[in-house]
């Protein structure tokens, strides 16, 4: 009887050990993070707020293989003006119609990029940005928790340490 028993219990720790190793050993790899992503939603983890929807703006993650690239924009832009009209303007009147294409009358951002290098550490993608509509986060090493991904779905939380107070959950779909 205690033979079996202890027979189980090797097996049991065995089959463990070997399931805790796969789990441990599936750390993201850059091909899996390759590709063209969209938010589908995202969360403010302490409020529990969804903030940003796919029906409210349009955010892309575009990753190669060891950089990568946001664009943003809020789908209910104000028209702008077409380009035979924007040539017509005065040199103040072009200023004011391009500072509405990222902010709007309120002073609301309706667009925003960046984009720089990146790097995977286990879980963690450690995003350095090169060029930023904001100068400040360049060369900061932000940080993306992986919580999720797969072939279609990946899903992060911020780690920034130019921010520790903001604690979102982004959920993207692949795109391309």
């Amino acid at each position: 009887m205690f033979s079996r028993s202890l027979i189980r219990c090797v097996f049991a720790t065995v089959v463990i050990s070997v399931a805790c190793h796969a789990a441990w050993s599936a750390a993201p790899k850059v091909a899996d993070i390759v590709g063209v992503w969209e938010l589908t939603a995202a969360k403010d983890l302490k409020s529990g707020t969804v903030w940003a929807t796919d029906q409210d703006a349009l955010w892309w993650f575009q990753f190669t293989r060891s950089h990568w690239m946001a664009l943003q924009t809020v789908r209910e832009r104000a028209p702008l003006p077409s380009r035979e009209a924007f040539d017509k303007m005065s040199a103040d009147e072009k200023m004011k119609a391009s500072y509405l294409r990222v902010w709007n009358e309120q002073g609301q951002q309706v667009f925003a990029a960046r984009g720089g290098s990146y790097t995977l550490k286990g879980d963690e993608l450690h995003q350095v940005a090169s060029i930023a509509m904001f100068a400040e986060i360049v060369g900061v090493d932000r940080v993306l928790r992986i919580v999720r991904l797969d072939e279609k779905t990946l899903v992060v939380r911020t780690e920034f340490p130019d921010q520790p107070e903001v604690q979102n959950e982004w959920t993207f779909r692949r795109i391309e």
